[in-house]
């Protein structure tokens, strides 16, 4: 079968998370769940075939896993974190007329399908549900897996099938299970497509696709699959048919297309993502892939839908540029695997062939690149690093790194690519990475112990940390993690010990640097494109992409804040247009060996209730402010201090608030702390801690933990300046709030801060 090979046709750009899953209308519209705990809609632009409208639909509180829509679009089916399985009804473009809570699972919904008049979930409670559409009435709970119920497939309005993180599938009929195929993998089953009306196919952490007859259910012996398909390096979470070709996607950044007829890999698209989460065709030529770069892409064979040149080509360049882990290329590699360059210059033998090559020089100390055959020619997909490395920086996901980590799950599974950086919290780290990969939450302590324990890091704990690190690979359950503590264990060991502090005070200067550039270069030229006066040239543009993927100097910082004054001036449309340039500005803010007294006007002019995003990137660069002396000795001006609290204060007690600007704030209170001993401000900041009391939206850890550790260095530092203090924090009943935190939380490091602010407060 000839099929004319898929190029970009659109970046669909807005969550700010993983896309965890997709799912289309017969109309062409997209609706999207993520990591952001949004649902989002698109549409394409009839006009313009790369241009696409979006719309929030809903925001929910925790994240989201999945998403599923009936085929005329008006009824949208999400579900997540938060255990619940929700309706969207009446659903346009603009806007939802109502949400309905057709009802809960006692853990994280993973997996949604509409059709045949059946709503069905799965969920990590081993269960599936079963709902009709028409009524929303709950019709079934199939109970039988032992594990997480990954994948859910509609047969009829009768039938249905389960596949779970047991390796099973289990056929149903009204309710009742009516066959199995038992350990049909070698590993946990991520995905289930039908193909036809005889056949279907899953997929699996076992790196494998098979495909199956629906009469396997009926063998009275263990059922066989009629066809195995091999080629992805990593586990595969996604797959889906139109009937004549298979596409999958997984953990080694690829999206694959697979002819039904000939049972072959017709195309290997690697993406700049680690994980691609969700495939789906769009239409007859168009096919889509989200993954957890937080971008949706869409694919085209029809040439008049493909992108530009120049979006062509900063896809392929954050493709080379990627870092991989020796794992993601067959293994440990010595020399034999190498091949010579000239290689390069023959065909390869398959769709997806992977050879690595000297690049540079091609002497021994050159670096190995890694290129793969695809659609008739060879596309450097990245550079090959060592599972950790220290001294050096790594690229990966077009981040620069101190560390990769390569995560081992259990023994035989591919590892999963941890990156991390000095700055970072390795608690924060670990909270994301757990989440991300949907682990077991007891996984974190460890996880962030490995952290400290193997790198240079600042323990914001000062505990003594484990070491599960073993055969250069860190393997969760290797290590003798601290059980979490109980928040009233923790307030009675509070009298043990009155005399020694070892978390509080905190001292050190916390910053929020991290970042991804593609996406933010390709917001900025979207954004930029929108002006016809006072944009920014191509050569502004092109030394911008350059100083953020090649490294920020003062010079360049200075250069780059030249550019953004001109962008403020000059881009007057509407305030989300400053987004990427704001970003920009928070990026560059530690490079600035003096920042100007300007940058603190622009700061003001974008912190705004009406405007959460702006004002979280404001909060941002404040927060960076603190890195540098001369950011530090502007950023303790006390009018700065207090415009900046009175401004985020009433945000955060009337609920505007959102995650990411909680953590923002939290850490902007934190370094205020650390980094000043006056009363008069440390009554400010128990006053801005206090306005989280009144907030109903649910504080991860991570800014719970911030929060207590600003609380508990304010008292410290202050308390012996102003006894008042003390009776303020007590008057506020922080506190008693204090300890609902580490009730709510159950982390072992949140109990220990409390057990410390106890003794601060006795």
């Amino acid at each position: 079968m000839a099929v004319s090979k898929y190029k970009l046709s659109a970046s669909l750009i807005g969550h700010e998370d993983d896309v965890k899953s997709i799912a289309v209308t017969r109309d062409g519209e997209v609706v999207s769940v993520s990591r952001d705990c949004t649902v989002r809609k698109w549409i394409r632009d009839p006009t313009s075939p790369g241009t696409w409208h979006q719309n929030v639909l809903y925001k929910d509180e925790k994240y989201l896993n999945a998403v599923s829509s009936n085929s005329s679009g008006d009824k949208v089916i999400f579900g997540g974190q938060s255990k619940a399985v929700v309706s969207l009804d009446n659903v346009t473009v603009h806007g939802t007329a109502a949400t309905t809570t057709l009802g809960s699972h006692d853990g994280n919904v993973c997996t949604l399908a509409v059709g045949h008049g059946l709503i069905v979930s799965g969920s990590w409670d081993s269960t599936a549900r079963v709902w009709s559409i028409e009524s929303g009435k709950p019709l079934y709970t199939l109970e039988g897996h032992q594990a997480s119920v990954w994948a859910v497939l509609i047969i009829s309005d009768t039938r249905l099938i389960t596949a779970a993180a047991d390796k099973n599938i289990f056929l149903w009929e009204n309710g009742k299970k009516i066959g199995s195929i038992n350990s049909a993998h070698d590993d946990a089953i991520r995905g289930l497509c039908r193909l036809n009306s005889d056949t279907f196919a899953s997929c699996s952490n076992d790196t494998t696709i098979k495909i199956w007859s629906l009469d396997s259910f009926a063998s009275q012996s263990a059922p066989s699959a009629l066809l195995t398909l091999t080629g992805h390096s990593s586990f595969i979470y996604t797959i889906s048919s139109n009937g004549k070709t298979l596409l999958s996607g997984g953990e080694d950044r690829s999206l694959r297309v697979w002819d039904l007829t000939s049972n072959e890999c017709i195309q290997v698209i690697t993406l700049p993502s680690t994980s691609v989460w969700s495939v789906a065709y769009l239409n007859e030529t168009d096919v889509l892939a989200a993954g957890s770069d937080n971008i949706i892409r869409v694919f085209s064979r029809d040439p008049e839908k493909w992108a530009s040149e120049d979006e062509l080509k900063h896809l392929e360049q954050a493709v080379a540029s990627t870092g991989l882990g020796k794992d993601q290329t067959g293994g440990k590699i010595d020399e034999s695997q190498i091949s010579d360059a000239k290689v390069l210059t023959q065909p390869g033998t398959k769709e997806g062939q992977v050879v690595m090559v000297r690049g540079g020089s091609g002497g021994p100390g050159a670096p190995i690149e890694a290129h793969q055959w695809s659609t008739g020619m060879w596309v450097k997909i990245g550079e090959v690093v060592d599972s950790a490395t220290s001294g050096k920086k790594t690229l990966y996901e077009g981040v620069e790194y101190d560390y990769v980590f390569d995560v081992d799950i259990r023994e035989g599974v591919p590892p999963l690519k941890l990156p991390y950086n000095l700055t970072q919290n390795p608690y924060e780290v670990a909270q994301s990475f757990v989440e991300k990969y949907e682990l077991s939450p007891g996984y974190v302590d460890e996880v962030a112990k490995f952290l400290i324990a193997n790198t240079e890091t600042v323990d914001l704990t000062s505990q003594p940390a484990q070491d599960p690190y073993s055969s250069g690979r860190y393997i969760p359950g290797g290590g003798h993690a601290q059980s979490s503590n109980s928040a009233q264990t923790a307030i009675s060991k509070s009298s043990e010990s009155t005399a020694d502090l070892h978390i509080l005070p905190f001292t050190e200067t916390v910053s929020l640097v991290s970042y991804s550039p593609d996406p933010i270069i390709r917001a900025l030229r979207t954004n930029n494109d929108k002006y016809s006066s006072g944009k920014l040239s191509p050569a502004e543009l092109a030394s911008i992409e350059n100083t953020l993927k090649s490294g920020i100097t003062p010079e360049s910082a200075q250069e780059i804040f030249r550019y953004f004054v001109k962008i403020e001036q000059s881009w007057t449309g509407s305030r989300d247009d400053l987004l990427p340039a704001l970003d920009i500005l928070r990026i560059i803010v530690p490079s600035l060996n003096v920042p100007p007294v300007s940058l603190v006007q622009t700061v003001f002019n974008n912190m705004d209730p009406d405007s959460i995003k702006t004002t979280l990137l404001a909060t941002r660069v404040i927060v960076n402010l603190f890195t540098t002396p001369a950011g530090l000795k502007l950023a303790l001006n006390p009018q700065i201090r207090e415009n900046a609290l009175e401004i985020l204060s009433p945000i955060v007690r009337d609920n505007k608030s959102t995650k990411p600007l909680n953590l923002a704030i939290a850490t902007l209170l934190l370094n205020y702390s650390s980094a000043t001993t006056d009363p008069n401000s440390g009554f400010e900041l128990l006053t801005a801690i206090g306005a989280f009391k009144s907030t109903t939206t649910p504080l991860d850890s991570e800014t719970a933990y911030r929060l207590l550790l600003a609380l508990g260095t304010t008292l410290t530092n202050a308390i012996t300046a102003s006894a008042t203090i003390k009776d303020a924090a007590i008057n506020l009943d922080l506190l008693e709030w204090a300890k609902q935190l580490a009730k709510q939380l159950e982390e072992s490091r949140i109990n220990d801060l409390l057990v410390e602010l106890s003794t601060v407060l006795s």
